[in-house]
């Protein structure tokens, strides 16, 4: 609903989420709003998801609480939304999801919505890999900063190569995006800014 707001607040920012956690959605109405914001924007739509952390709520709303488990159903959600997306014809049985020859209509104005993988660990830095975006977790649950410049540009290295025994080509866009907090324009912000874009940072 916010991600709606916004895209038609504006004109030309991208619009997005960082991150959904889309092992709680279903598919064709997740495709559907998808499509829908992505029409309502002009194709300004990025997805960002991640398997999220809030153990307690998942067990107290009969979720998977396994990261592993969550994992496994975002990959499988991703596999099957992207293939909406595209227009095809989706026959998909597999361990949690559904989909018995469906095809989306209308499609989204994106040949691609970019999706960009939020999370630290080694499994969702694979993920983003095989996507087109990575959202490092850059602070703790105490909001304490546990990342560096050379942090993720080490995380950056392990991507690539993963991309790369993909077949995916060495310059095929990649978004990194990093939260922080600067003073504004100037110098001040700069300094902040560039040892994050030095180390592969694109937002």
């Amino acid at each position: 609903t916010l991600v709606t707001a916004a895209a038609l607040a504006t004109d030309r920012l991208l619009v997005g989420t960082d991150v959904s956690v889309i092992a709680r959605e279903r598919p064709m109405p997740f495709a559907r709003q998808l499509t829908t914001i992505d029409r309502l924007s002009g194709g300004r739509l990025v997805l960002g998801v991640g398997i999220g952390g809030a153990s307690d709520e998942y067990r107290k709303a009969g979720e998977r609480v396994d990261p592993r488990e969550r994992a496994a159903l975002t990959d499988e959600m991703l596999d099957v939304v992207r293939a909406l997306l595209a227009g095809e014809t989706v026959m998909h049985k597999g361990p949690a999801l559904v989909v018995d020859d469906v095809t989306l209509a209308p499609l989204p104005v994106q040949t691609r919505i970019p999706v960009w993988v939020g999370g630290g660990s080694r499994g969702a830095r694979r993920r983003a890999a095989r996507h087109d975006g990575w959202i490092p977790v850059t602070v703790d649950d105490e909001g304490r900063p546990c990342l560096t410049p050379d942090d993720v540009r080490a995380a950056l290295l392990d991507i690539r190569a993963v991309r790369a025994e993909a077949g995916v080509a060495p310059d095929a866009p990649f978004a990194v995006g990093i939260h922080g907090e600067t003073p504004g324009p100037g110098e001040d912000g700069a300094e902040i800014v560039r040892p994050w874009v030095e180390a592969g940072a694109t937002w």
